[in-house]
């Protein structure tokens, strides 16, 4: 008989939760919120631990750019990692590198006007909204999960990443009437779906 190896596909995406501090020089909390149209970061690896994160074993490091506002909108679903091969056994910790560079598009609005993304040092309230690259002043992050799946010989486990991006732009004083559009933290929740055995 044939023996096949485990795989683990990962469906959706993982963006950072860390806390934006841009160096504005004004006010360093957010004055309104908004829904970004476009949400891009890069995972940079994956890792899996069986021991709490005592020691790792590296499942991927080829960095992949999603966009995670299309998945969390109910698109369809970016499998952007697909049948890894992992060693058998119960992993209990996840482990993945974001790069520090993210890109938004979107608008929302405050003190009666609308704005927009731009490139711009303070956006504009006309649109429409552009690209905006944004590199987080602390560099790439990682990030640690608690999972429990277990790798049997032949079967297939997937992880499905769900998160909330209703609060995806954030909205700072940059000067006196200006303002400017940044990436808000966005915590993704993890679901792990248990192998089946192959046949």
């Amino acid at each position: 008989m044939t023996r096949r190896a485990n795989q683990l596909t990962f469906i959706g995406a993982v963006v950072c939760a860390f806390v934006i501090v841009p160096i504005l020089g004004w006010a360093q909390t957010p004055v309104a919120f908004g829904v970004p149209t476009s949400f891009k970061v890069t995972v940079k690896n994956c890792q899996l631990s069986t021991d709490g994160g005592a020691t790792w074993i590296t499942i991927w490091t080829t960095g992949i750019e999603m966009n995670v506002a299309s998945v969390a909108r109910g698109q369809e679903v970016l499998r952007f990692v697909e049948n890894l091969p992992v060693p058998s056994g119960t992993y209990n910790a996840l482990r993945y590198t974001v790069d520090k560079t993210m890109k938004i598009v979107g608008s929302l609005a405050f003190g009666g006007s609308t704005y927009f993304t731009s490139t711009a040092p303070s956006d504009p309230t006309t649109g429409p909204a552009v690209e905006y690259t944004f590199t987080h002043p602390a560099g790439d992050t990682t990030h640690t999960h608690a999972i429990n799946i277990t790798a049997l010989e032949g079967g297939n486990a997937y992880a499905r990443v769900n998160f909330n991006i209703e609060q995806g732009l954030a909205l700072y004083a940059v000067g006196p009437g200006a303002y400017k559009i940044f990436p808000n933290p966005v915590t993704p929740t993890i679901t792990v779906t248990p192998p089946a055995p192959a046949r």
